[in-house]
């Protein structure tokens, strides 16, 4: 088994309540599964709307994907997600998420006879 050390910290550009982001958690044990317990420090994510505390177990050699979803309007926040071994707590690893408000307008250009491309403005 593999645990990265301390703290890990992404970004996660939101578009409104009800927008998802997804955590993958891989066990690299190929004999033994690994019981997991999720938790997240704020009301306003939840583990597939299902509140802010779960426990799973990967099994050997497999991986899950975590699915967070946005549950109030929030133009920024900070968050935490703790994933411990539910038998040995003391061995978690905490993935810091910076949650923004996407501000990317898409522009979508297309003229006849010609290929369709989409631009980005971060105004």
């Amino acid at each position: 088994m593999f645990w990265f050390p301390g703290e890990l910290e992404c970004s996660w550009l939101h578009q409104g309540v009800g927008d998802y982001a997804h955590l993958a958690i891989h066990n690299v044990d190929e004999e033994n599964p690994l019981p997991l317990s999720i938790e997240i420090n704020s009301d306003f994510i939840s583990i597939d709307g299902d509140g802010q505390s779960h426990l799973v177990e990967v099994e050997a050699g497999d991986a899950i994907v975590v699915p967070l979803r946005l549950e109030s309007e929030v133009d920024a926040l900070s968050f935490t997600v703790e994933v411990s071994h539910a038998a040995l707590p003391t061995a978690s690893v905490g993935l810091d998420v910076e949650l923004e408000q996407h501000t990317f307008n898409e522009i979508v250009m297309h003229v006849a006879n010609t290929s369709k491309y989409t631009t980005w403005s971060g105004t």
